[in-house]
């Protein structure tokens, strides 16, 4: 709320406003792809899944998440229709950090999206401090609106400062907080 953001700005804390300038265009920023293996989608699925995500679906090195866009292919790498089959949503939860008001013990959320194509950015001079040794867990829930059984994957990219990077140096962390409408 922002009585809460005022206090922790007035107690010195600073704030990433989700309003400020973007990464975009910034030098040093890689941009990095990752597929997820074909997943089997039954005919009229709408079910929830906790997959562990390897390494080869994570950054190699230590550093910084600024932007985060997650969808839902086809094998062939076509888009479908959110109509047809798609990502209810998709959180990608660190095992090894914790977060206030975490819903399932001490995971940390890192990023989201889901069916309305959500694109996750942090604000220019923020970022998601990433370690190469933290164990990711993917919650995903796709919908399958047909009578038909598929395959799809789920494919996310990342804009990533890596650690060694002299651009690192300019980031403040941020901390995920989930927001727990249910729990108060």
């Amino acid at each position: 709320s922002p009585s809460v953001l005022t206090a922790l700005a007035n107690n010195g804390v600073p704030i990433a406003s989700a309003q400020g300038p973007s990464w975009d265009g910034v030098k040093g920023i890689q941009h990095l792809h990752f597929v997820t293996a074909p997943i089997q989608v039954k005919p009229g699925q709408n079910s929830i899944d906790n997959v562990l995500v390897p390494a080869s679906q994570k950054p190699k090195v230590d550093g910084f998440i600024v932007r985060a866009r997650p969808d839902l292919t086809y094998l062939n790498g076509r888009v479908p229709p959110v109509d047809v089959i798609h990502l209810h949503h998709g959180v990608w939860l660190n095992v090894s950090g914790t977060s206030p008001a975490s819903p399932a013990g001490q995971v940390q959320p890192i990023f989201f999206g889901g069916e309305e194509k959500t694109v996750f950015r942090i604000p220019k001079g923020y970022g998601y401090r990433y370690k190469k040794t933290d164990s990711w867990i993917l919650n995903e829930m796709i919908h399958n609106n047909t009578p038909n059984r598929t395959k799809v994957r789920l494919v996310w990219d990342l804009d990533f400062i890596p650690k060694s990077s002299p651009l690192a140096r300019t980031v403040t962390p941020v901390i995920p907080f989930w927001m727990d409408v249910r729990r108060g």
